[in-house]
């Protein structure tokens, strides 16, 4: 798929309009009612359901009275947390690292165009697409490098020291796709982002960052590692058999560029409210007032909230939505809101979601303390009811010539082979069995949930369907080459398994799913 040109019309929206653009006279979205109370009541909901101790929310807009939703206890004596309560906000550390690239940028040491392996020559891609093309720093930024999916598997990667890092790399990393040629999302695309920006500037990353983004901006509780933090903090959690189960903090590393970052509610809302300055007056400055300053211009910032790649739609999206990735930021075209920015972050014990609307302004912003819990669908239909956009129905609408979900090469041996594993313990869960399989755990596998907790919920599942037949297992799909989806029949019902590899030669299981087929 070929890159977004700069500057180029966005899809046209209901009446052939681009999406978004407004006619003379016409209101913005969100210029009603200010809907307080739904949003406080939408927060208060999404705490009542229990899928974490802690929840801080809040929704802004100029002009608008801030509305902010703080339940649970932070601490052991039940203080309740602030605005200025730290969590860890994972991938959304992501849009530091790529506003610290386009610093490098600006000041003439770095070029999004150059090929990485100049600034990584211990690199050694393997695979099919090893000599597909250069892999560029601009590919790194906007997740099209080739490199496959590697959530679980690079979130317990933060604390690696750099020359094991740099060992990795020469390892071999096996691409999954030609670079440039389509959108997946990669942790480990923005390590090496990370390092390359560590050997063009001459100092450490989390140094790059602190100095030429969190100190000109005020941004005081966003940090890298807890014992820098000036304010409180709340702990992770897991939600293990018996209950919650806290987490120890991991530290900072050569992967703290995927998600390293502690930050608060106050600093997020300073930090979103800048970048969408951007996009909001990159055509008159002057409108920008105070918001205009800061180690990047306006119209850098608007770029970093530009469809760099597009990516596929979503069942439900309306007529003339476009989806993608800019620089380290999703980006979504909305037929009539027009561009809404975002980012989600999960990193084990925690769930992080920024969301903002440059036109007006309006931001949107949560943090939980529990594994995953996925915040942001919380704050999407906040942000949401805040700009006054109806529900979108569920539709199969296909996405756009150019953009099409895809498989690439063949689906990769080890795969398979982890397939044929898991089969011989589902037939028989012997410890010859169960040595074979675990072989091909990567180590977050285990560090994810224990063996003997998920073996217990993988027994049960087993029971539940009866007696298998693996001989009628049939595949089901799976983002080829590196993951992989089968059915095995059983008596009663059928067990939908999920392998997926990461990048690193020889790939390991980072994700090993069993679930019952509905």
């Amino acid at each position: 798929m070929s890159e977004d040109v700069p500057g180029a019309p966005s899809a046209a929206g209901s009446g052939g309009r681009p999406a978004g653009e407004r006619l003379p006279g016409e209101a913005l979205p969100g210029q009603g009612r200010w809907p307080e109370v739904e949003l406080e009541a939408l927060f208060q909901a999404r705490f009542s359901e229990g899928l974490a101790p802690v929840l801080v929310a809040e929704v802004t807009r100029p002009g608008s009275s801030t509305v902010r939703v703080l339940r649970g206890a932070a601490d052991d004596a039940g203080h309740p947390p602030d605005e200025r309560t730290a969590f860890r906000i994972a991938s959304c550390t992501k849009s530091f690292t790529a506003a610290a690239a386009l610093v490098l940028r600006r000041s003439g040491r770095l070029d999004l165009a150059t090929d990485i392996r100049e600034w990584l020559p211990e690199l050694r891609f393997t695979g099919a697409f090893a000599t597909a093309g250069p892999v560029t720093l601009r590919h790194l930024l906007t997740m099209s490098s080739g490199l496959p999916e590697d959530d679980p598997w690079a979130d317990r990667q933060e604390s690696m020291p750099a020359e094991q890092f740099d060992r990795l790399l020469a390892g071999g990393i096996r691409l999954a796709s030609a670079p440039g040629d389509r959108f997946r999302y990669s942790n480990l695309g923005y390590a090496m982002l990370g390092r390359i920006l560590e050997r063009a500037s001459g100092t450490s990353y989390r140094a790059l960052v602190a100095e030429s983004l969190l100190r000109p901006l005020g941004l005081a509780d966003t940090v890298f590692s807890a014992s820098e933090l000036t304010v409180p903090a709340v702990h992770g959690y897991r939600h293990a058999p018996g209950g919650w189960q806290q987490l120890p903090f991991s530290g900072p590393g050569m992967f703290s560029p995927i998600g390293g970052l502690f930050s608060t509610l106050r600093d997020l809302r300073r930090w979103a409210a800048w970048l969408a300055a951007g996009p909001a007056h990159a055509a008159d400055p002057s409108a920008a007032g105070p918001l205009a300053a800061g180690p990047l211009d306006l119209a850098e910032r608007a770029e970093m909230q530009r469809i760099h790649r597009p990516v596929p739609l979503r069942p439900g999206d309306l007529p003339g939505t476009r989806r993608g990735y800019g620089f380290g930021l999703n980006v979504l075209e909305h037929p009539a809101a027009g561009r809404i920015v975002s980012h989600s972050g999960g990193y084990p014990g925690f769930s992080a979601h920024m969301r903002w609307h440059p036109e007006t302004g309006t931001v949107a912003l949560g943090l939980e303390n529990a594994t995953y819990s996925r915040i942001g669908e919380a704050v999407t239909r906040a942000l949401d009811t805040a700009l006054g956009i109806a529900p979108q129905a569920p539709a199969n609408q296909p996405p756009p010539a150019g953009i099409e979900e895809r498989s690439d090469a063949g689906t990769w041996p080890e795969l398979h082979a982890v397939r044929e594993a898991l089969a011989a313990w589902l037939s028989g869960p012997t410890a010859e069995a169960e040595n074979g399989l675990r072989a091909y755990f990567a180590p977050n596998i285990d560090q994810d949930q224990p063996w003997e907790e998920r073996r217990g919920e993988w027994l049960r599942l087993r029971a539940a369907v009866g007696p298998l037949h693996p001989e009628r297992a049939r595949t089901a799909g799976g983002d080829a080459p590196a993951e992989l989806r089968w059915i095995v029949p059983g008596e009663r019902g059928e067990l939908c398994c999920r392998a997926q590899l990461n990048p690193v030669e020889v790939p390991q299981v980072q994700r090993l799913d069993i679930t019952l087929e509905s």
